[in-house]
């Protein structure tokens, strides 16, 4: 995957996550539901990429994982000097805390 986003299953149904992506040099992205973007680089995170990827796949507990984990992540605003994935929507920031 060339930092393609794949849907994320959700099946709790509450998660925050909503979409994730491998990049070539295999870090992670993951678009929470606020519409914020990270990148969680794989030389920082080798560790973790393996576990957020299984998890990504079964479609549930992502966010927690990020959660209580504390992977190394950078907005990708911050990477880019852009704002990516803005959203209107009502919903608190509940996605990096937890589902």
């Amino acid at each position: 995957m060339n930092g393609e986003f794949h849907d994320y299953a959700n099946l709790a149904g509450n998660s925050g996550v909503k979409k994730y992506g491998l990049l070539e040099d295999g870090s992670m992205l993951v678009l929470f539901k606020d519409g914020s973007v990270y990148i969680y680089p794989f030389i920082l995170n080798k560790k973790h990429i393996e576990a957020m990827l299984l998890l990504a796949s079964f479609g549930r507990g992502l966010a927690t994982y990020i959660s209580r984990n504390k992977p190394l992540g950078v907005r990708a605003a911050l990477v880019f000097g852009i704002e990516l994935g803005a959203s209107n929507d009502d919903d608190d920031d509940e996605g990096r805390d937890g589902e």
